[in-house]
């Protein structure tokens, strides 16, 4: 997965700051986020859109194509798993 600087944003849902982003390497080629592409918070798994201004505003879900919903869907679960179990771990070891 390759990684890159974008301009500092928050997420509209949970306020995390973002300043980078990743590309599915199954997907696409390694680039900058453009304006519409879709960015699912990792903090709180929200589904999310880049502007013009590369700044982030939510995605409305019935705007994306199936396999767009799908996929962002799929990864905002995993990502929203990914803090439960880390949260049940931390709560075994105290």
């Amino acid at each position: 997965m390759n990684t890159h600087l974008v301009h500092t944003s928050s997420c509209p849902t949970c306020g995390y700051v973002v300043d980078r982003a990743s590309n599915n390497p199954q997907k696409s080629e390694s680039r900058n986020p453009v304006p519409g592409d879709i960015s699912v918070c990792w903090q709180c798994g929200a589904i999310n859109q880049f502007t013009p201004g590369l700044q982030l505003i939510p995605q409305p879900l019935h705007e994306l194509r199936a396999d767009e919903r799908n996929e962002a869907m799929r990864l905002s679960e995993s990502i929203r798993r990914y803090h439960r179990e880390a949260m049940n771990n931390h709560d075994l070891d105290a």
